[in-house]
């Protein structure tokens, strides 16, 4: 039972509990909108209203942070909208419950169906930093695109136009999870799709002189040696960064000078992801020079050592030597060796570039590089043969090894690079 209250401000503000005990008036005017009063004095505006003939009342706001006449228009729009057979009390339990942005990024990040292995560990550090600290706490279904815009923003304003386009694919990426796997109740727009790319969007297409080749090459003396024998081995071998911190001594047959870097596998239907890009294991011929630098690595290594490249202050993202230090020294030393705006990938359209204009086909070129062929059967199905590997790859690979060599002024153990070119044009 409620009691009758004028539907004025010094009515409603001199209401109190009667006898000691709370109290409950029913405001006129307003067919609902009542008002509860605490012994204590604490009063509150609630709507009470029917749904499937289930008496429900929802709590509208505090009457010493909400005026009457926002407590009339509130009402009034709840009501509006149970009208149209919505159920206020119950989208409000949802909301409380409802998954937020910061658990969507976390499961996100958790799921084997989660993101691609290559882009993992970069999605964890820009969510990390920019999007769970600025919208954790927000309910991923009212996320908008202003919100994102704002975040996007404020990263650009720091001078990181890329780092906020990666920040956009990283959100976007775990909201798009989010629908697909129904892990996010009530989500079901991208709100990321609507915000513009902030960087150029032209593909890199630098390469690396053989004077900034040369000049890196010298200045990798003033890094710690693992990290130079990462950055030199990536050059000589045409291999990603990824792939060179990442390899494990079962992958070396040193006494055949090969590198067998594994692609994905199906384990009880679920896939086991390998270490290249592709998806595809991958052998890598190497070259004298290459063969010295992995023995010198495992050396360095010590004994016990799963990975050539062991973590060696505890294993925080990676078990291994962190791929962003060897991107980070490049960085540092690109101003004393004259390389302005080389990065450490740029050695492999290094490497592309030579081998085209020496004059091997592209076969040889996709496959040094790991790079599927433009055909079906090329993506899809061929893989290259041991055969092809040693007769075809082994001579390329050498040959661009003993041209990284001699350009940076050391001795090759082989022929020259010249002399190689020569010999597959006979």
């Amino acid at each position: 039972m409620s009691l009758p209250l004028a539907n004025k401000a010094t009515a409603v503000n001199a209401a109190r509990a009667v006898d000691g005990k709370m109290t409950e008036y029913a405001i006129e005017g307003v067919r609902g909108l009542r008002l509860i009063v605490l012994p204590s004095g604490t009063a509150t505006y609630y709507l009470a209203y029917s749904n499937a003939r289930v008496s429900k009342r929802l709590k509208l706001g505090r009457r010493d942070t909400m005026t009457l006449a926002q407590a009339n228009v509130a009402a009034m729009s709840a009501l509006v909208e149970v009208s149209k057979g919505a159920d206020p009390v119950a989208d409000a339990n949802a909301m409380r419950t409802a998954m937020t942005v910061g658990q969507l990024v976390e499961a996100f990040l958790a799921a084997p169906d989660g993101p691609a292995k290559s882009t993992r560990a970069a999605y964890k550090a820009a969510l990390a930093k920019d999007i769970v600290p600025n919208l954790g706490k927000v309910p991923a279904v009212e996320l908008t695109a202003n919100m994102v815009a704002d975040v996007l923003d404020a990263i650009v304003a720091r001078g990181s136009i890329v780092q906020a386009d990666r920040t956009k694919a990283a959100i976007s990426s775990a909201i798009t999870w989010g629908i697909k796997s129904r892990r996010a109740v009530g989500l079901q727009a991208n709100v990321c799709r609507m915000l513009p790319a902030r960087a150029s969007a032209r593909p890199r297409s630098r390469g690396m002189a053989n004077s900034e080749l040369s000049g890196l090459w010298a200045a990798l003396d003033h890094v710690t040696e693992p990290v130079a024998l990462c950055a030199r081995l990536a050059w000589v071998t045409a291999s990603r960064r990824s792939e060179v911190v990442g390899a494990r001594l079962c992958e070396l047959d040193l006494d055949n000078a090969r590198w067998t870097i594994p692609g994905d596998t199906m384990v009880k239907g679920r896939t086991v992801e390998g270490r290249t890009k592709s998806g595809q294991p991958k052998i890598v011929p190497l070259s004298t020079e290459a063969v010295a630098m992995w023995r010198r690595a495992i050396e360095l290594a010590g004994p016990g050592c799963d990975h050539v490249f062991p973590a060696r202050h505890g294993a925080g993202i990676f078990p291994h030597l962190d791929p962003h230090s060897v991107t980070r020294a490049i960085a540092r030393l690109r101003g004393e060796a004259g390389a302005s705006d080389v990065r450490l990938h740029d050695g492999r359209a290094a490497c592309r570039t030579w081998l085209r204009d020496a004059g091997y086909p592209d076969t040889i070129l996709n496959a040094a590089l790991g790079h599927a062929g433009s055909s079906i059967g090329d993506k899809h199905y061929t893989a290259p043969s041991l055969v092809f590997i040693e007769k075809q790859m082994r001579p390329a690979l050498q040959a661009w090894s003993d041209h990284v060599m001699v350009t940076v002024g050391e001795s090759s153990n082989s022929a020259t690079a010249a002399d190689n070119v020569v010999m597959l044009r006979a």
